[in-house]
């Protein structure tokens, strides 16, 4: 089983181990952050009252919502190594950065920004170049 709480380095090595780089592994590790507060197995449920047939749930560290993303299932996305590559998918398939990161929320309100600079060292610590 999984840890239940990640540390910012242990987000950056799952970021490398899934194929980012550079600065890529230092905004997604700041976005975990507001995210998911490091959870691997952070669980939300959305629902919206104007929209009763939209009810989703935001899953794990990247908080992956099975509305959008009906073909993940939840178990795997409760695994910290299968969250980190499905969050790099949707990254990639919303057109990669900078573009990309507007997919979560906590981007776009600008809240992954305080995160940047611990986000940033551990990508440093873990040897990440160009950072």
């Amino acid at each position: 089983m999984a840890k239940l709480m990640v540390t910012s380095d242990e987000i950056a090595q799952l970021l490398v181990g899934a194929g980012a780089q550079g600065w890529t592994v230092v905004t997604m590790g700041a976005i975990a952050v507001p995210e998911s507060g490091r959870n691997a197995y952070a669980v939300n449920v959305n629902h919206s009252p104007d929209k009763p047939s939209h009810r989703s749930i935001d899953v794990g560290l990247f908080q992956i919502n099975t509305f959008y993303n009906p073909k993940q299932a939840i178990k795997d996305l409760l695994d910290p190594e299968y969250n980190v590559r499905a969050a790099l998918q949707i990254l990639a398939s919303a057109g990669g950065p900078p573009n990309g990161y507007a997919r979560w929320n906590t981007y776009k309100a600008g809240s992954h920004a305080p995160h940047l600079t611990e986000a940033r060292a551990a990508a440093r610590r873990i040897g990440v170049p160009g950072v």
